[in-house]
């Protein structure tokens, strides 16, 4: 396993196993998610403001299955394709497809740009 892919494949796990701390050890103090509405969060404390309900359990029970990966090592890129699976609170269970195209730079996460398939668009007023 490559370096890139290494990283990667932590910074994934950390979301199966709920690991806040870890999943913020990956990440580069300048780093950008960029969620799937395109909200852009900057930095360590923006970034752990923004996973955490994701990793604490607030969305109930998370289980990211990855379905395929492709790696650029040469750009330090990857993209992840996953399913994610959710088990909520109350007993719902729920699924989505999406992806990340995840940077990485000194072996720390730079930039996780998440898309997911909907039933609508993201449709933004251009000026």
């Amino acid at each position: 396993m490559s370096k890139l892919e290494n990283v990667v494949m932590r910074f994934m796990h950390c979301f199966n196993s709920a690991d806040l701390e870890g999943a913020m050890a990956c990440l580069a103090e300048d780093a950008v998610y960029s969620d799937e509405f395109a909200t852009e969060h900057r930095g360590h404390a923006a970034l752990r403001a923004s996973l955490g309900p994701i990793l604490d359990g607030s969305y109930g029970q998370l289980q990211y299955i990855i379905e395929d990966t492709l790696y650029d090592e040469v750009k330090q890129r990857a993209l992840v394709v996953w399913t994610l699976e959710i088990d909520a609170q109350g007993g719902a269970k729920s699924r989505m497809k999406g992806l990340d195209i995840i940077h990485v730079k000194d072996d720390q996460v730079s930039l996780k740009n998440c898309y997911m398939k909907s039933k609508e668009a993201l449709i933004e007023t251009v000026e």
